[in-house]
């Protein structure tokens, strides 16, 4: 559902905006590397701290400007992240991608130089997805990530719009994940399921969140803990996953021994 960017509803309701902080600094520290050829066939990669941080101030500038709102909140990933835990392979995809140089740097900046929150062994995905829920008149999501869109009664920023997601819109993004997989996260889903055949499955089950669930397991052939290790690894949290300290697992509706 997509409300005018200029709107009062919203403008008057939500006055802080909620940023994706690890998209901003890694959008600031890949585009500042610079790579120079020295002849010979030799290259050398550098890049100047400040040119980030300056980078990342105009990305947070120009977010304001555009939304008109200027009280900011910044959700930053912790160093652990619990869905390693349950699942090793989660990210593991990634362990040999070189990371942007500066990008240390750039979240530390970010940590200095403006309101933040960081949660234990949370990603920043999470601590949006506490936050928007704990207080749902109070925040605009900013973030390219996708999966904002399980978040329940999010408002979102996007392409000069405020999308809000509704709980029932969200809770079918989520368990589309859960069918799919995300192979970007090192997830993977059911084997030659993607977009178009998840919403057939969504469109198929839809009614309730049982049987939703239901679908979900159907499709798995009722391999549930594939199917729950899947929606975990899925599951943006929310307040009500988060106990102050630590998270508390994603619980699915019902149980495959009470499916007829």
């Amino acid at each position: 559902m997509r409300e005018n960017s200029n709107a009062k509803k919203w403008k008057n309701k939500r006055k802080t905006l909620l940023i994706d902080g690890d998209i901003i600094a890694y959008k600031a520290a890949i585009s500042r590397e610079q790579g120079i050829n020295w002849g010979e066939g030799l290259w050398t990669l550098h890049c100047f701290e400040d040119d980030v941080y300056a980078a990342i101030h105009q990305q947070i500038e120009k977010i304001i400007t555009s939304t008109g709102l200027t009280d900011i909140v910044v959700a930053i990933s912790d160093t652990e992240n619990f869905r390693k835990e349950l699942n090793p392979l989660y990210k593991s995809n990634r362990k040999d991608t070189r990371k942007p140089m500066c990008l240390s740097q750039a979240i530390q900046f970010m940590k200095d130089e403006y309101p933040h929150v960081v949660l234990p062994t949370l990603e920043a995905d999470d601590v949006i997805g506490i936050l928007a829920t704990e207080e749902p008149e109070k925040y605009v999501i900013v973030s390219a990530d996708k999966d904002m869109k399980t978040i329940p009664d999010a408002y979102i920023w996007e392409e000069g719009e405020v999308i809000h997601i509704n709980p029932e819109e969200a809770y079918e993004n989520f368990i589309c994940q859960a069918l799919k997989g995300d192979a970007t996260d090192g997830y993977y889903g059911i084997s030659g399921v993607g977009e178009v055949k998840a919403r057939r499955i969504i469109e198929k089950f839809r009614g309730t969140p049982e049987s939703l669930w239901g679908g979900v397991l159907k499709s798995y052939k009722w391999m549930e803990n594939e199917a729950l290790l899947n929606a975990r690894m899925a599951r943006i949290l929310t307040h009500d996953l988060w106990d102050g300290k630590s998270p508390i697992l994603w619980e699915p509706p019902i149980k495959a021994m009470e499916i007829n």
